[in-house]
């Protein structure tokens, strides 16, 4: 999915999505960021942000929301996990350790669904297989629909806000 489309100066200016939902984002700024067709996310343009995220609410969303997708996820596919922590990570959208807590950026919040998805099943599948090898890109694409390449290469066109 190409990341070209600006979002329109008005009447959404000041405006980000959340999981689909329009936002307003306090201080309002002239700058804002481009968007996908999509949902309108993320991208910044060259300038930054330019509007102030509110990550309060952020986490809040991503408390509500991220632990139940995850839950429904594993139990839908079979894997087991031990805990599910959301952080304010700005470097990866998420990451799994050997004992099987799943950390989370709160910023995924601000991505498609699809691609919330698609991290959520990554992390799951290291519960399986903890390193990026064949089997786990094989693990990845058979819950993926064979799409696993194609998502990991639509999720680098989005950048967690700095």
């Amino acid at each position: 999915m190409s990341i070209k489309t600006p979002l329109p100066p008005s009447p959404l200016k000041g405006e980000l999505p959340l999981i689909g939902e329009r936002r307003t984002l306090f201080p309002l700024k002239e700058t804002l960021p481009q968007c996908n067709e999509h949902f309108g996310t993320l991208t910044p343009p060259s300038g930054g942000w330019g509007v102030d995220l509110e990550v309060n609410e952020l986490r809040t969303r991503a408390k509500q929301y991220l632990p139940v997708e995850a839950q429904r996820l594993a139990q839908q596919h079979g894997f087991h996990y031990r805990q599910i922590r959301i952080k304010k990570s700005k470097t990866r959208w998420g990451s799994c350790s050997s004992k099987g807590i799943i950390n989370l950026s709160l910023y995924l919040m601000l991505l498609p669904v699809h691609l919330i998805e698609y991290v959520l099943l990554h992390e799951l599948c290291h519960t399986v297989v903890m390193n990026h090898s064949a089997d786990f890109w094989s693990l990845l694409d058979r819950y993926t629909q064979g799409r696993a390449k194609a998502l990991r290469k639509e999720l680098r066109g989005y950048h967690i806000p700095r």
